[in-house]
């Protein structure tokens, strides 16, 4: 990940602890509490649990076809 990249997915996770759900976020179909946000040609994976207000950052992958498969 090249220092533009680096600086706009470390913003984005930064926001996290306004609003998680600010930006590019979508919830991943068939899974409770899981979303991914767009930054650019990256994607942050992540899980919110409202009621404890926390965010879990899964991973961070770059945008290709086989970044939604399971690993």
């Amino acid at each position: 990940m090249g220092g533009k990249d680096r600086r706009l997915v470390s913003a984005a996770i930064d926001t996290f602890r306004e609003n998680p759900f600010k930006g590019d976020v979508i919830r991943l179909t068939g899974r409770a509490n899981e979303y991914r946000r767009r930054v650019g040609r990256w994607r942050i994976f992540f899980k919110a649990e409202t009621d404890s207000f926390e965010v879990l950052v899964a991973s961070i992958r770059r945008r290709r076809t086989t970044t939604y498969k399971e690993p």
